[in-house]
C-alpha cells in the first residue's frame, strides 16, 4: 500500500517522544521478570565465577547492568573565541589547612 498524501489514516503526530513501544516494554518486563526470578541462580553463578576470575566476574554485572541502567551521553562543553570557557577553583580549606576534607 503506497503512501498517498492526504491519507487520514495516516498518524501525523507519530508515538509520543519518550514513550517506549509495546514490544520494547514487554521485552523489558519479560527481562525484569527473568532477573527477579533467578536473582537467587545469579548470585551463586557470580559468586562460582569470582572464585577463579574476579575481573570476570566483575566484567559480567556491568554487562548486565546495561540492560537495567541507561547510559549517559558524553557531552562536550566548547567555548569560542569570543566566549572562551574559563575555570575557577576555589578552596574551601581552613586558614593553615591543606586539604579541606
Amino acid at each position: 500500500m503506497p503512501f498517498t498524501p492526504g491519507d487520514p489514516n495516516i498518524n501525523r503526530k507519530g508515538r509520543p517522544k519518550l514513550e517506549d513501544s509495546v514490544v520494547t516494554q514487554a521485552t523489558r518486563e519479560t527481562f525484569l521478570f527473568l532477573l527477579k526470578d533467578n536473582f537467587d541462580n545469579l548470585k551463586h553463578w557470580l559468586d562460582a565465577i569470582a572464585k577463579k576470575d574476579p575481573e570476570k566476574a566483575f566484567k559480567l554485572i556491568l554487562e548486565v547492568s546495561e540492560y537495567i541502567l541507561p547510559k549517559l551521553a558524553r557531552t562536550t562543553i566548547e567555548g569560542d573565541k569570543d566566549n572562551p570557557i574559563t575555570w575557577q577553583l576555589v578552596n574551601y580549606a581552613k586558614p593553615g589547612e591543606d586539604d579541606p576534607v
